[in-house]
């Protein structure tokens, strides 16, 4: 059984979300059903919202069930569970979780088991950015792609989808690695590759800020570890390479050639200088005869 909560299947919960509404809407049989078994066995009352819960599970999973090979199984059992959390633990304090509902139900009604495996426990924090997400996708599905001309809606909910993730990914600065953190990145992702066919005024953004994760702690304290790092470095060489005694001749060595090549150029330039003054006067001597 996994226990995985499911944040990556919450971008086709907008398409389960018609399947769980349809089948709710003519579910009299189901409902009747649930009546006499909730009534009788977890709440007295003739029209408490764990009866619909329980229409709702039966209706659904049989719906799955039948057209398993054409649903995405896990992404379906998945809103199932979201959608169970509001009625079972939020509004009505029923005394259960979504997970041990379902327990009841199925025990009940042995006709379902389509979700067993995807169905798990849901804490209030969990609902929440489930929520969060499912609101997301649920805005950018009304963004429809058009070149052709703007769509005032359409570049609407692409405003409400941006400030929502801007607002969600402030959580994620310290964390990226969690799986509602990587669903704002997918999001991130579909967002920009969508908007680029939608025609919007400037005010509506083509993209969304990425999460980069900042931690002062470790920028801070990087020039400290450099400085300590470079110092051990030396400090080795020189314990043990003798890393100084070998520099210091060179560094004579390099002086002694230096100061040689200073002397040599010296001496060249006074024979040069010297030669050209006896070439000079030799240049300008007259002879004159004797009378």
């Amino acid at each position: 059984m996994t226990s995985e909560i499911g944040y990556k299947y919450v971008s086709l919960f907008p398409e389960y979300r018609v399947i769980f509404d349809e089948g709710s809407k003519d579910n009299y049989n189901n409902e009747r059903l649930c009546r006499n078994f909730i009534k009788g066995n977890l709440v007295n009352s003739e029209d408490h919202p764990l009866i619909y819960a329980c229409a709702n599970v039966l209706q659904y999973s049989t719906k799955l069930k039948e057209k398993s090979s054409t649903y995405n199984i896990p992404a379906g059992c998945k809103f199932l569970n979201y959608s169970l959390y509001y009625p079972v633990c939020r509004e009505y304090e029923s005394g259960y979780n979504v997970q041990t509902f379902y327990q009841k139900v199925k025990e009940q009604f042995h006709n379902f088991d389509v979700c067993d495996s995807y169905i798990v426990p849901i804490t209030k924090e969990i609902f929440e950015k489930l929520q969060k997400l499912a609101d997301l996708y649920d805005n950018f599905n009304k963004v429809k792609s058009t070149q052709e001309q703007e769509s005032s809606s359409s570049c609407s909910y692409a405003k409400k989808c941006a400030t929502s993730y801007k607002k969600y990914i402030e959580t994620c600065r310290h964390d990226s690695t969690n799986e509602f953190c990587k669903e704002l990145k997918n999001f991130r992702r579909i967002y920009v590759d969508r908007m680029k066919d939608i025609l919007c005024y400037e005010n509506t953004p083509k993209t969304l800020p990425s999460i980069i994760v900042y931690d002062t702690k470790v920028i801070i304290s990087i020039p400290f570890v450099a400085i300590i790092v470079v110092s051990f470095f030396f400090f080795i060489l020189n314990k043990f390479f003798s890393f100084g005694s070998l520099i210091c001749p060179q560094i004579r060595k390099h002086k002694s050639l230096r100061d040689n090549h200073d002397e040599g150029t010296h001496q060249f330039q006074n024979i040069y200088k010297s030669t050209n003054i006896n070439s000079y006067a030799k240049e300008f001597h007259i002879s004159y005869k004797t009378v």
